[in-house]
């Protein structure tokens, strides 16, 4: 692997080898010290999956929780540096199944047995995030936030019908100068390899994220319900108002189908792409909803000095979660791209507590029958707002 510090504050960029495929990790906290009785937070990221987009997110989320986040990026998902080639064999990492494979291997390899994790996943990071939890139902995930998820009907979604025709048949013009440069003398093939290298340096990464793209819309298709029953007090879904790759209709099925389960709608006009310009926003948004699934445990808990998880099995030290008030504050600007769209804040307002101190306006959560409910502490949980 190939470690390099990055000029930011806090953050450590890595190029491994995971499931055969050159693998970007970027690390927030706690990179070097990581033991088995930690909390991380892993983001799973959408595609393109560039974890370099989730930086402002990630470290917002560290400085308001004060634990380790990570965020793995997809196989082939990144530009290596020159001394690593993008496939280090031939197994096929780069499709959906590889993909999740890939997440899976990564925690065996380099996440120690026992750690906590609290997965984040944007767009198709949720589905992925689901198929690790279903696969693999040992892991010791606390809460898994689901994040403009695309987890069923993709290429029926109204941005799924423009683009299946773009992903599953036009994307193969990218694989064209490969097949030509095959032609070509090795020796001259490499030449322009190499000039080409500097203008064209993710080109690579391009066509794997096509490629996954056009598996996206063939293969995520139905909805996996009995996997999210299974874990649904573990699991937070945030639906985009105005997302096109998972229209608000789909919130509406699960808000029917599961009722019990924390599911909500946007209020903030955020697009699907967050991290482009609400990074900070929704970690902030992220950051309070991990605090208030502790805020109301049973009294034996506070006899223990812990506080449960919405699941009973599940009991966490109230320490991980909110090591300090006065960690709130979202770090400074470093002028940071916010290449996705996220949003902190949005998350924060969603919210059925706040901390002390911070008054935070209502959430809006909608009943199955379609009517707008607040959860304003001074109106009392349920107060029924016009449709």
């Amino acid at each position: 692997s190939i470690t390099m510090e990055s000029s930011m504050e806090g953050c450590q960029t890595q190029f491994i080898y995971c499931n055969g495929a050159a693998t970007e990790v970027l690390k927030v906290g706690a990179a070097h010290h990581l033991s088995g009785t930690d909390v991380l937070f892993l983001i799973i990221p959408g595609n393109p999956g560039v974890v370099g987009f989730y930086r402002s997110f990630m470290q917002t989320l560290h400085g308001m929780l004060g634990h380790p986040v990570w965020a793995v990026s997809h196989a082939g998902h990144c530009a290596p540096p020159g001394s690593m080639d993008m496939v280090e064999d031939k197994r096929d990492a780069f499709g959906l199944n590889g993909q999740i494979q890939h997440k899976l291997i990564f925690l065996q390899q380099h996440v120690p047995r026992g750690t906590s994790l609290v997965l984040v996943g944007h767009s198709i990071g949720c589905y992925m995030i689901l198929e690790m939890m279903k696969r693999e139902p040992g892991l010791k995930v606390l809460k898994a936030v689901m994040l403009f998820p695309t987890i069923e009907r993709m290429a029926q979604s109204p941005q799924g019908k423009l683009m299946t025709p773009l992903l599953c048949q036009l994307r193969y013009l990218a694989y064209l100068p490969v097949f030509l440069l095959s032609l070509l003398p090795h020796s001259l093939a490499a030449l322009l390899i190499r000039l080409l290298f500097s203008i064209l340096v993710l080109f690579p990464a391009a066509v794997n994220s096509m490629y996954l793209g056009g598996q996206e819309m063939r293969m995520v298709l139905e909805r996996d319900d009995v996997t999210i029953r299974r874990n649904l007090d573990r699991l937070i879904f945030y639906y985009g108002a105005t997302d096109h790759w998972c229209p608000v209709s789909y919130f509406q099925d699960m808000r029917r189908d599961f009722p019990h389960g924390d599911i909500r709608l946007c209020d903030r006009g955020l697009r699907h792409a967050f991290v482009l310009d609400a990074g900070r926003e929704v970690a902030q948004m992220v950051a309070e909803w991990i605090r208030s699934s502790h805020h109301h445990p049973p009294p034996s808990c506070f006899s223990a000095g812990m506080r449960p998880w919405s699941s009973p099995a599940l009991w966490v030290s109230p320490s991980w979660f909110c090591p300090s008030w006065s960690n709130i504050s979202a770090p400074r600007s470093r002028g940071v791209p916010e290449v996705w769209s996220f949003t902190l804040r949005q998350l924060g307002q969603l919210l059925r507590c706040s901390p002390p101190g911070n008054h935070l306006p209502p959430c809006r959560k909608v009943d199955s029958d379609g009517l707008e409910m607040t959860s304003d502490p001074s109106q009392g949980d349920g107060h029924q707002l016009q449709r």
